[in-house]
């Protein structure tokens, strides 16, 4: 694959090339001498399938290729790339991944008349007049535009739906009004506010100091510190919870007072973690009840009481954590091992065996996790009260940290979030 610009903030996503879902040879393409200066949202108008699979994807793929080559005449798929409703990323018209790996030139599409010589399109799979796409789809597009805009110089204004240019309902009502939503959060992404920040929080005087400079006092001695997205704002603010009253206390921006929001959850000795569990932009509750080594996960932040999900995964004297290890939009959970200094990490919110498993720290060293260079991904890191120093790695492997951060005091509680 050809190598990014220098300083891009943005990597290349995932793409299965033509070959690989079993493609036809095209009839004769036009590779035009001129970038695109602009990007083309489409739905494809058929079932909102449940089938998730690489495999549903390239049947997906070779179904359009067909209907346009067989059906409408036209000399391969009339648009450049496919998103599946699993979020699996296709080269849809031949030339389209290697020009845009390149940052020059395009393939003439057949998406949209009048713009077919300027113009990305970006087919997604289902039909979104009455519902929106799935998290693990939508995150996916974000992704892949921001690419776009950064290989070919687009400004994410330019990111427009099939029907600003023609005479339709695509890319359907719903997903049509969440276009100005995907014009921000490609931008965000491309100006690399995708990436976490460390904090910290202090036990003994109930406060959170954060790396960007702000500090604020929530709650009491004793609570336990969280933080999350919980007004789906793009920052994540802070938040506590009290065991003497399982009670969360979250606050919808990073300064000192009250609460905006106080939701009972769990049992008495539960360990409290928050995450976005469905992919719908809000960070909510969760426990993990180390006698039972149970998750109890809720989607949304009340006082129901009631968890959405209940799972088992860990061993007793494990350290529950959480992230998108596999950029799909959807947190999971993942446990440390103190005895043997490895993370687990599950790619789902279910009981079964690890995903992977990797070595990383020193004994003593509190677990986290992170997304620490505005990539997709969370991934691993360790703070060392001893020298109060975070270490914090790029990519869940098992080699060494990528970055080394002194911050906080020897009793600090380490925190990470987009704090702006």
């Amino acid at each position: 694959m050809p190598a990014q610009p220098a300083g891009a903030a943005v990597p290349a996503p995932g793409i299965i090339p033509c070959p690989a879902w079993g493609a036809r040879a095209p009839r004769p393409l036009n590779v035009l001498s001129n970038n695109p200066n602009k990007i083309l949202i489409h739905h494809t108008a058929g079932s909102n399938s449940n089938d998730t699979s690489v495999a549903h994807a390239h049947a997906l793929a070779r179904s359009i290729q067909n209907f346009h080559m067989d059906d409408r005449g036209w000399p391969d798929s009339g648009q450049h790339f496919t998103i599946s409703r699993g979020g699996h990323i296709l080269e849809g018209r031949h030339h389209s991944l290697p020009t845009l790996q390149a940052g020059s030139r395009m393939v003439e599409g057949t998406h949209c008349p009048g713009q077919n010589n300027q113009a990305i399109g970006i087919e997604n799979e289902g039909t979104y007049i009455d519902g929106v796409p799935p998290a693990t789809l939508y995150n996916r597009l974000v992704g892949l535009c921001a690419y776009m805009c950064q290989q070919y110089r687009i400004a994410p204004t330019q990111i427009y739906g099939h029907r600003d240019f023609s005479a339709t309902q695509c890319p359907g009502d719903r997903f049509y009004a969440m276009l100005p939503q995907l014009r921000s959060d490609v931008a965000n992404r491309l100006a690399g506010r995708g990436a976490d920040e460390i904090g910290v929080y202090r036990p003994d005087n109930a406060t959170f100091y954060l790396r960007n400079g702000a500090t604020a006092r929530l709650g009491s001695v004793g609570d336990v510190p969280v933080t999350g997205d919980w007004n789906r704002d793009g920052v994540d603010s802070i938040g506590v919870y009290r065991p003497d009253n399982r009670t969360f206390y979250l606050k919808n921006g990073n300064s000192s007072g009250d609460a905006d929001g106080a939701f009972v959850f769990g049992n008495s000795g539960d360990v409290p973690i928050v995450g976005d569990w469905n992919g719908d932009g809000y960070d909510t509750i969760g426990v993990y009840r180390p006698d039972n080594r149970t998750f109890y996960l809720k989607n949304s932040n009340d006082n129901s009481g009631a968890p959405d999900l209940v799972f088992q995964f860990g061993n007793v004297g494990d350290i529950p954590l959480v992230g998108d290890w596999d950029g799909d939009g959807v947190d999971t959970i993942g446990m440390y091992r103190p005895g043997n200094r490895t993370f687990y990490l599950k790619n789902s919110n279910s009981s079964g065996n690890a995903d992977g498993a990797f070595v990383f720290g020193n004994d003593g060293d509190v677990p986290m996790a992170g997304n620490w260079d505005g990539d997709p991904y969370d991934t691993i890191g360790v703070y060392r009260p001893g020298n109060r120093t975070f270490y914090l790695k790029n990519r869940n492997d098992n080699a060494p940290a990528d970055l080394a951060i002194v911050f906080g005091n020897f009793d600090d509680v380490p925190l990470s979030g987009r704090w702006r």
